[in-house]
């Protein structure tokens, strides 16, 4: 699995799903949610789940 394939859970996920250390996962998920690609769903500090919202509503909407 890649980000690519990533449609929504927590930072632990992506570390998993890309086999690389939390600090460097953290890298991508803030640049991705400073460009609004991926989104923080639960308004925690902790324990934040992340989506692709915008890939999530196109495919709603079909």
């Amino acid at each position: 699995m890649n980000l690519r394939d990533f449609k929504a859970g927590n930072l632990a996920n992506i570390v998993e799903e890309l086999s690389m250390a939390k600090s460097t996962a953290n890298i991508p998920v803030k640049d991705f949610e400073e460009k609004e690609i991926l989104q923080e769903i639960t308004g925690y500090q902790r324990n934040k789940h992340y989506a692709f919202t915008r890939y999530l509503n196109a495919y709603s909407k079909s």
